[in-house]
Order: C-alpha cells, then sequence, then structure tokens
C-alpha cells in the first residue's frame, strides 16, 4: 500500500477530529485498517473504529501518528508534511499529528481550542 494512500486516510481521521466527528473518524480508520499491513497502526486504528468516546479515538489517533510519523518520513517523495505539536493536549503532556497545511487545525480540541499549537517539524 501507497504510504501517499495511507497518508490520505490519515488525513481523514484527523480532519473527523479537529470536526469532532466520532462517526466520520470511524470511517476513515476503517478504510486505513483495510490498507494497512502494519500492526501498530491497525490496533491504534481498531481502537478509533471501536470507539464511542471522542476523547478515546483522540489518544488513540495521538499513538496512530507516533507509529505513522517515521513510515511517512522515510517515504516522503514530494512535497512537505507538517508535524505539529498542541502542548496543552492530553493534560499538558502534549501530543503531536501530521498535517499537509501549515495552518493549526487541532484536532485533539476541536472547536474548542481549533488553532492551540504550532508546527514542531517540516518533513520534505
Amino acid at each position: 500500500v501507497a504510504t501517499a494512500d495511507m497518508f490520505q486516510h490519515y488525513l481523514h481521521i484527523k480532519t473527523a477530529l479537529v470536526n469532532s466527528d466520532l462517526d466520520e473518524a470511524k470511517s476513515g480508520a476503517n478504510m486505513l485498517m483495510s490498507a494497512s499491513t502494519d500492526e501498530n497502526v491497525t490496533n491504534a486504528l481498531s481502537a478509533i473504529a471501536t470507539a464511542d468516546d471522542i476523547e478515546v479515538q483522540r489518544t488513540a489517533f495521538s499513538t496512530l501518528t507516533s507509529t505513522l510519523t517515521p513510515i511517512v518520513e522515510n517515504d516522503i517523495t514530494a512535497g512537505e508534511v507538517y508535524q505539529q505539536f498542541c502542548p496543552m493536549a492530553f493534560n499538558n503532556a502534549g501530543g503531536y499529528w501530521l498535517s499537509k497545511d501549515e495552518e493549526i487545525r487541532n484536532p485533539y480540541y476541536g472547536d474548542r481550542m481549533l488553532k492551540c499549537g504550532r508546527v514542531s517539524q517540516t518533513i520534505k
């Protein structure tokens, strides 16, 4: 499975969490699950796909991000991916996510703190 395809499904999940849309996050997780062979990725996706609480989904999304980031870093061939960070996520432990846009859209808080975060790294 192409990393670009996996990343598109990841962005689908991220956008759903930004919009606080539990069902759409489940849908994106199911699509990516069918495309992934990595066990760690699949475990995080399973948690997102079966959760009935968006905060559970957001925690699993953080795990998904840490698993998918090295895959994206190793396979990027064109363009840029922005690794972004919110210091307030998870009771101030902080949380990372990936984005194709430099503009912050926080998947851990959605519209409560949509623009909380910063770009921590640009992956090329």
